[in-house]
């Protein structure tokens, strides 16, 4: 079955109720095997070369972003279980993959133009 079929009931979510900005931060790829901080979640977010030329700063070849996300005691990605997040691209939104387990995924669509702000206004190193 293709991702397509597979997500097709997924709702739409507003990207700051899971990934706040604030909350958010990038690390460069070589980072990316090195644990962050024990009320983090891992992010991988996947970018296709449109959206990634829409960003202030330059995305690797691959298109692939690393990042965490600081959880909080009552926040929607706690109360999930959530282990990793996914990220993406399907050109006109993106796939937004709350992973808890290998057979347990919660999928959500988010705007394009919520992502570019969560990755234009984040923590990030200077790339």
């Amino acid at each position: 079955m293709s991702n397509k079929k597979l997500y097709e009931d997924a709702e739409y979510a507003a990207l700051e109720d899971y990934l706040p900005v604030k909350r958010f931060r990038i690390v460069p790829g070589e980072y990316k095997d090195i644990p962050g901080g024990i009320s983090e979640v891992g992010v991988t977010i996947d970018v296709k070369k449109p959206f990634a030329g829409k960003l202030d700063f330059k995305v690797s070849g691959s298109g692939r972003i690393y990042g965490w996300i600081r959880t909080q005691k009552d926040d929607a990605l706690r109360k999930l279980g959530a282990k990793r997040i996914e990220l993406i691209d399907w050109s006109e939104k993106f796939l937004m993959l709350i992973v808890v387990s290998e057979n347990d995924k919660t999928a959500y669509y988010v705007e394009n133009s919520e992502v570019k702000n969560l990755l234009n206004n984040c923590l990030r190193p200077r790339l």
